[in-house]
């Protein structure tokens, strides 16, 4: 859950590039970036709001971590 506490100013960035629910609808991937440069993919639990894991989406897609495959940039 979002609490107010949480909210962030997204103004400036980062934009929410793309997203999907993963393993069985419990967990959110959120791929996302500034205006210019390269992305971030982040896994949150949807139990906790807790981030799992996160990578660069600019990484070479054979280091890129099996979760966020379908969201690298490099993808074949």
């Amino acid at each position: 859950m979002v609490s107010s506490e949480r909210w962030i100013d997204f103004q400036a960035g980062p934009f929410i590039e793309d997203w999907g629910f993963t393993e069985h609808d419990s967990t959110i991937i959120v791929k996302s970036r500034g205006r210019h440069g390269p992305s971030m993919i982040h896994r949150f639990s949807l139990e906790t709001g807790k981030l799992l894991d996160s990578t660069k989406g600019s990484d070479p897609y054979k280091d890129t971590p099996d979760w966020a495959k379908p969201f690298a940039d490099d993808r074949p």
